[in-house]
């Protein structure tokens, strides 16, 4: 595997704008400076599993919205 070839702040803003909170984001950088590159895909990967579980509810409450939307319509 290969180790992240951008800066400590890069990784940092990267993750903060990927909704990490800060005390992911600490955690994070304790992983990588042990170089445990396996820790840190699991760490992301786990990040990448929340967001798509919050993605998956708006998309039904967006859905229910349209339902009611196209009721009203016709």
């Amino acid at each position: 595997m290969k180790e992240l070839r951008m800066s400590g702040n890069d990784i940092r803003e990267n993750l903060a704008a990927a909704g990490c909170d800060r005390k992911f984001i600490e955690c994070f950088a304790v992983v990588m400076e042990k170089k445990e590159l396996s820790e840190q895909l699991e760490l992301l990967t786990g990040h990448r599993v929340r967001l798509l579980k919050e993605l998956h509810e708006i998309q039904i409450k967006i859905d229910r919205l349209d339902y009611l939307i196209f009721k009203l319509k016709k």
